[in-house]
């Protein structure tokens, strides 16, 4: 039954529904039109740990007072003229934040600069500049005075000082507004590691008021910079930010191996090739002198001042995004990254552009008066610019960012307080246990890490020592090569003397088929065939090149591994017998210094000889030892390969220990290692062949379907075919020719002459 409709709920219901509807849309109205008498200001991408920024109670840097109705977003930026930075107390130093004792929980110290808040140095407390705990911390950051030098006369002028990650500049509606001085300091210290600096206009009205705040964390070597931007105007304002990043690390090499300084990029693809957002650097391993050389035309004196090193042309062409920027030598790294975000996924870094800044600073030993001018040092520094930020009035903006300072370790990242940040940005891209250049491509990556996992394991569960777990992890790795070392030294020791063997009869051939390269050819295929030496034996040598990707890869990983800094050879045992005085193998990543010298001297190949080093030596020895083992006896050699063999010697014994005179002790044992259990391996090898009789040149028959002889077979059946069709053209007289068309006859006058020509030719 269909139910009667009700007019009175017809009418009552959408009436209240109007009703209701109005009131809420006058509430609405009414409360947009209020302001909060102490308003609260909207930061931009504030971090998560970061507390929101509170006005201050000084009403002159105070927001607008309460009642000023909001700003519409399309009134235009505020006109401002006479910007600059308001003056500040002049102090000599800031309060520093951390510490640089190694019994403490901080991992660093930060001692800032009154200049521009920079970093007047960054000390490592875990880690020291000699191998006696008394040695001072690692500075692995330092500020730089640069100058502008007289191009005729000793006379320099100072421009400024570059400290690492220290204020440079704010760019506000257009106008360029200084934030770095030392006659005139602009910043002002409110707590240990925050510092504030006001920048007014014409009139020293406040226009914006900058915070910077370091942040430290205990057991971590990762720092976040809090920058909060407030704008103090009625009006908004767009503010472009510059800052520096990191400067020149210390060079950390004993002079073998070069300059290992180097900079390295973290980057993700374009968004719709990764939405996964993976964190790559592999495209990326500039040494520093080729970013020293960037941006340089022909006939420049020099390399330019300022160069864009991000973006580049890989990176524009690929659609790369940046997450961080590193500076590394061959121990620590500094990388500069996105701070932490509410967003996990947002680790992008904000900044469009990095400038390489070339500075040239006063050299560590200065000239006398009087005598040529010094040439200046050059240092390269990073100079971020940040994307640009539009403040309401009264409005807070950030522009955070963080910087990892520590060493180039995988263990102690993971064991970072931040270790999660870290990983998730990708941060351990900037170790590489790679020299970079020719052996770039076959140093792999994975090989390096599971050498140094290996090497590690074998340190903090076997051995507790590195020095032995260096000549136990040598074992280890020749063992897992030893068949194919073995199956190559056969094939080579038994080529070499199947080769000596018919050398008589290669010489004779060679002798008698000098003018025909073809006949010889066929000759020593020939011979070949008839004294049964397989072609493949020439390859014996191919394994042992395979090999050679995993020895690089040792080299490298040994080389780079922060680990062996300063730590002894076999339980500092030289050092113990001495009381710490003799510093004999006292550190595995610098030369073992047996006897220390009391003048140093530079020598061609060898570098700067300050002591007297026993291990190069000892390695000269093994090798010549080795060699003894490796190469037949000269007996049985031609006089090419005497003379070659004795070139190897003198390179092998005399050259390669004088080029390694300088190189770290834990490679000159890996080196030492190496060679000495190669020679028992030699030895062992050649006693099993020796038993087996496996060099024994008789001739034997040839295994039937193998690749090598079905190979021979069918290049032996076209030899033969061919020499069947030249046979047979030249016993076959050529036929006259016809004439074209069927039935037609040439004439009889030039078929006589055809004949004539036919046997005179023949």
């Amino acid at each position: 039954m269909v139910q009667k409709k009700n007019p009175v709920l017809r009418i009552l219901v959408p009436l209240v529904v109007s009703l209701a509807g109005l009131g809420i849309v006058a509430a609405v109205i009414t409360n947009t039109g209020k302001r909060p008498s102490n308003p609260q200001p909207q930061p931009q991408a504030q971090p998560q740990s970061q507390p929101q920024v509170q006005q201050p109670a000084d009403p002159a840097a105070d927001t607008p007072a309460s009642g000023v109705q909001p700003p519409q977003p399309d009134l235009p930026l505020a006109e401002l003229t006479g910007l600059h930075a308001q003056s500040a107390p002049a102090e000599d130093s800031f309060a520093a934040i951390g510490s640089a004792d190694p019994l403490t929980d901080d991992r660093l110290e930060l001692v800032f600069s009154p200049e521009n808040t920079g970093l007047r140095a960054l000390n490592l407390a875990q880690y020291r500049t000699g191998y006696k705990p008394t040695a001072p911390p690692v500075t692995l950051q330092r500020e730089f005075e640069f100058v502008q030098w007289s191009g005729t006369s000793r006379s320099y002028q100072v421009q400024g000082l570059a400290s690492p990650f220290g204020a440079v500049a704010a760019v506000v509606n257009g106008s360029f507004v200084v934030l770095t001085g030392r006659s005139s300091p602009v910043w002002r210290q409110t707590a240990p590691g925050s510092f504030q600096a006001v920048i007014v206009d014409d009139q020293d009205a406040p226009i914006l008021r900058i915070t910077r705040t370091y942040r430290l964390s205990p057991g971590s070597y990762d720092v976040t910079i809090e920058q909060a931007f407030v704008n103090l105007t009625d009006a908004p304002i767009e503010i472009v930010w510059y800052q520096y990043a990191q400067a020149d690390l210390p060079i950390e090499s004993t002079g073998y191996a070069g300059e290992k300084r180097r900079f390295r990029f973290g980057y993700m693809w374009r968004k719709d090739l990764d939405p996964f957002d993976t964190i790559l650097s592999k495209d990326y391993l500039w040494s520093r002198d080729k970013v020293l050389k960037m941006g340089k035309s022909r006939g420049d004196p020099g390399p330019p001042t300022s160069t864009p090193i991000w973006p580049n042309t890989k990176s524009d062409d690929a659609g790369y995004r940046l997450v961080w920027s590193g500076m590394t030598n061959r121990y620590f790294g500094v990388a500069v990254h996105p701070a932490p975000s509410r967003d996990p996924l947002d680790r992008q870094l904000a900044v469009p552009k990095i400038e390489r800044q070339l500075l040239e600073v006063l050299p560590a030993v200065q000239s006398q008066p009087g005598s040529q001018p010094p040439n200046p040092d050059k240092v390269l520094a990073l100079l971020l610019q940040f994307e640009p930020l539009t403040l309401q009035p009264g409005q807070v903006g950030s522009l955070d960012v963080s910087f990892y300072a520590g060493p180039l370790s995988p263990k102690v990242m993971r064991a970072d307080a931040h270790a999660d940040e870290l990983n998730a940005l990708g941060i351990k891209g900037m170790i590489l246990y790679s020299f970079g250049g020719p052996c770039a491509p076959c140093t792999f990556s994975w090989l390096t890490a599971w050498l140094f996992a290996l090497l590690n394991f074998l340190h903090d569960h076997v051995l507790f020592d590195w020095a032995l777990s260096i000549i136990a992890l040598v074992v280890i790795v020749r063992t897992i090569l030893h068949p194919v070392t073995k199956w190559s030294q056969i094939r080579i020791q038994r080529f070499s003397k199947q080769m000596q063997g018919m050398a008589p009869k290669t010489k004779k051939i060679q002798e008698k088929y000098a003018h025909d390269k073809k006949r010889m050819q066929q000759e020593m295929g020939k011979l070949w065939r008839e004294e049964g030496i397989n072609p493949a034996g020439a390859l014996g040598c191919l394994p042992m090149f395979l090999q050679t990707p995993v020895w690089i890869a040792l080299y490298a990983m040994l080389f780079f591994t922060i680990e062996l800094r300063h730590n002894g050879a076999f339980f500092g045992v030289f050092q113990a017998i001495s009381g710490g005085a003799w510093p004999f193998l006292a550190d595995l990543s610098a030369a073992d210094r047996v006897i220390p010298l009391p003048v140093s001297f530079k020598i061609p190949l060898m570098g700067t000889i300050d002591a007297f080093n026993i291990l190069p030596i000892a390695l000269g020895v093994v090798f010549y030892i080795h060699q003894k083992y490796m190469t037949p006896p000269s007996t049985t050699m031609t006089p090419e390969q005497q003379s070659q063999q004795k070139m190897m010697k003198i390179m092998m014994v005399v050259m390669f220990p004088v080029i390694m005179y300088n190189a770290p002790s834990g490679l000159a044992i890996y080196f030492i290692a190496n060679s000495t259990i190669a020679i028992f391996e030699s030895r062992y090898i050649r006693a099993h062949m020796d038993k087996h009789d496996l060099l024994n040149v008789e001739k034997k028959p040839r295994k039937e379907g193998g690749f090598m002889h079905r190979l021979q077979k069918a290049a032996e059946q076209r030899r033969q075919m061919l020499e069947q069709r030249q046979l047979a053209g030249k016993g076959k007289r050529k036929a006259a020719p016809r004439a074209k068309g069927p039935g037609k006859q040439l004439p009889k006058a030039r078929k006589e002459q055809f004949e004539r020509r036919y046997k005179k030719k023949k």
